[in-house]
């Protein structure tokens, strides 16, 4: 998955202290699975 957090912030015109709880929240469990990463499932 390509996913640019900066990209998000601007749209949505808020910035995040924690890059990878952002990143983890558009994380879909099927992804996290084949690519060894955390999904949003706990979230």
């Amino acid at each position: 998955m390509i996913f640019y957090a900066l990209d998000c912030e601007e749209i949505i015109g808020y910035s995040f202290n924690d890059k990878v709880l952002l990143r983890t929240c558009f994380t879909h469990t099927s992804y996290a699975n084949e690519h060894g990463a955390e999904s949003n499932e706990k979230l």
